[in-house]
C-alpha cells in the first residue's frame, strides 16, 4: 500500500498516480511473479544494487529476478529495469 517511488509524472507524483491505476484495475503490484496469461506485459523491476569493497556491482539481485522470470516471458514483453546499473550490465548480463 505505500509508493516509496519519489518521483513525478507533470504535477503528479508517481505515488498518487499508481493508487489512480490500482484503483481502476489499471496496475497491480506485486514482490511476487506470477503470469495470469500468456499476453505480452510489461514488467517494471525495481531491485537495489550495491557496490562491493572493489569497486564493482554486485548484480546477483538483477540476475535472480530476471532468472525467476525468465522462464514465462513470452515474446513482446517488456522488461523496464529501474535502477542503477553500469552501462553494459543489460547486454552484458540480462540479454
Amino acid at each position: 500500500g505505500t509508493v516509496t517511488i519519489h518521483e513525478y509524472y507533470g504535477e503528479k507524483h508517481i505515488a498518487e498516480i499508481s493508487k489512480n491505476l490500482i484503483a481502476a484495475n489499471q496496475l497491480s503490484v506485486s514482490d511476487k511473479f506470477l503470469r495470469e496469461n500468456r499476453e505480452p506485459a510489461v514488467f517494471v523491476i525495481t531491485v537495489g544494487i550495491a557496490d562491493k569493497e572493489d569497486g564493482t556491482q554486485d548484480i546477483s539481485p538483477i540476475q535472480n529476478v530476471v532468472s525467476s522470470i525468465l522462464p514465462s516471458l513470452v515474446e513482446g514483453d517488456l522488461l523496464l529495469f529501474k535502477t542503477t546499473m553500469i552501462p553494459g550490465t543489460i547486454d552484458g548480463v540480462v540479454i
